[in-house]
C-alpha cells in the first residue's frame, strides 16, 4: 500500500529536480518502504515502436540502452509483465535489443525477478521495473502499488518535459527577436543605400 508519507516524499522529491536522473536512487530507497527491490529502472517509448533507458537506481548490472520492435506497440497504459525467474525469461520478439546479451548480464549481475509497469505521462508511456535478486519477489498484490509510484514519477518527467518546452518557446522567440532586428537592419540598410542613390 502506498502510504501518505511516501507519496508525499515522492512528489516533493520529484517536483524539486527538472531532471528525475538526478534523484533516482533516491525514489527508489523512498520506495523500499512499500514494495521491497534492489534496482528501480525507468524507460521512456519514443513514440516510434523504442523503448529507451531513462533512469537507473544504480550501478549494479546492465544498462538497457534500447529495446526495438513491432511488440513495443502492445506496451499499453495498465500493461504489467512479472517475472519469477529471470533465468527462464523468454523474451517478446524484439527486433534489436541494447546491449544484445542484457538477459544474461541481468542473471550475471545477480538478478532474480522483475516486475515492470506501464502508465501514461504527459506526451508518453512510462515503464517502471522492479529489480530483485530474488526468485519470486514479486506479485500481483504489488501491481496497483507500481503503477501509483509509477504516476508520481510520470509527473517529474512532465515535469521534466514542461521544462524543456518552455526553454525551446523561449530560445524560439530569442531567434525570432535576432531575425526581427536582422530584417530592421537590413530594411534600414536599404532605405539608407535608396537615399544615396
Amino acid at each position: 500500500m502506498l502510504t501518505v508519507e511516501v507519496s508525499e516524499q515522492l512528489l516533493r522529491l520529484v517536483g524539486s529536480v527538472l531532471d528525475i536522473r538526478q534523484v533516482f536512487p533516491e525514489v527508489s530507497a523512498i520506495v523500499q518502504a512499500v514494495i521491497r527491490h534492489d534496482r528501480l529502472t525507468m524507460t521512456l517509448h519514443d513514440g516510434d515502436r523504442t523503448l529507451v533507458a531513462h533512469a537507473s537506481s544504480n550501478d549494479d548490472g546492465p544498462f538497457l540502452v534500447r529495446i526495438h520492435g513491432t511488440h513495443i506497440e502492445a506496451l499499453q497504459d495498465g500493461f504489467f509483465r512479472i517475472v519469477d525467474d529471470i533465468a527462464t525469461m523468454t523474451d517478446p520478439p524484439w527486433t534489436d535489443v541494447e546491449p544484445k546479451d542484457y538477459t544474461a548480464q541481468l542473471s550475471d549481475a545477480g538478478y532474480r525477478s522483475v516486475m515492470s509497469v506501464i502508465v501514461r505521462g504527459r506526451h508518453q508511456r512510462i515503464a517502471l521495473q522492479f529489480w530483485s535478486k530474488q526468485t519470486g519477489a514479486f506479485s500481483e498484490a504489488d501491481v496497483p502499488v507500481a503503477r501509483l509510484i509509477a504516476l508520481h514519477l510520470a509527473l517529474g518527467v512532465s515535469h521534466e518535459q514542461l521544462a524543456e518546452a518552455a526553454e525551446e518557446a523561449r530560445a524560439a522567440r530569442r531567434r525570432a527577436q535576432q531575425l526581427a532586428r536582422r530584417v530592421e537592419a537590413l530594411s534600414e540598410a536599404l532605405d539608407t543605400q535608396r537615399g544615396v542613390s
